[in-house]
């Protein structure tokens, strides 16, 4: 049994994954209860088809979803504001990313994370799912707690041409040169194993000539 108050509410990600010539689109859907853990979080893919959208070979994924790194728990709020799509390994089928934003990581309360989930031949999967947060190798940054790594809305895009699409995560709350709330954004590149901290930058308000990073500003995402 799942209760919530949030379905539909964030941005969703739309693509093919069965390959049928009809779009799917997941749903956030981020104050489920999932296994009695209350505003736990889901996604839900509906499949697109000859009169619209339909639940019928469809799936629900959330924490507790078999081959996703960590669990479900009270208030980690999976799905956050929503997903995006890109084909982040250059496989030919469209990958998923998923924030979960009040995510503790360790003693680090609302430190927020975001999964990866591969796309495969027929579906969006959970086996090979990774799991990121500010302590994953490459990434800059360190895990912090109140900073809700990932939070407000993740896009992705080819930034390098490479062909594998790259990732742009924000971290609003994330203190800049002792600058609390200046916020920043991390960009992950694609590559043949999916979404990777290798290489990964960071981008802040002063990284634009002229600019100054700003208490209080949250740079990089939508408040």
């Amino acid at each position: 049994m799942v209760t919530s108050n949030s379905f539909g509410y964030g941005t969703p990600a739309i693509a093919d994954w069965n390959h049928d010539g009809y779009d799917d689109v997941v749903i956030t859907d981020y104050n489920a209860t999932v296994g009695g853990q209350t505003d736990a979080g889901q996604v839900i893919l509906f499949r697109g088809s000859p009169t619209g959208l339909t639940a019928i070979g469809g799936r629900v994924i959330n924490q507790n979803s078999a081959g996703v790194p960590d669990v479900a728990e009270v208030d980690d709020n999976f799905g956050y504001l929503g997903s995006t799509t890109g084909d982040f390994n250059r496989d030919g089928r469209p990958d998923l990313a998923v924030v979960t934003e009040y995510e503790s990581v360790g003693a680090d309360t609302y430190a927020g994370v975001f999964h990866t989930f591969p796309g495969t031949a027929t579906s969006i999967g959970t086996t090979g799912a990774k799991l990121f947060t500010q302590d994953t190798a490459g990434i800059p940054g360190a895990v912090t707690a109140n900073t809700y790594f990932g939070g407000d809305t993740i896009w992705s895009g080819d930034f390098n041409g490479d062909g594998f699409s790259d990732l742009v995560v924000p971290c609003g709350y994330c203190v800049v040169a002792g600058i609390n709330n200046a916020g920043y954004t991390i960009v992950l590149r694609g590559s043949a194993s999916g979404v990777t901290g290798v290489g990964a930058r960071q981008i802040k308000r002063s990284s634009t000539p002229g600019e100054a990073d700003v208490a209080d500003t949250y740079f990089g995402t939508g408040y």
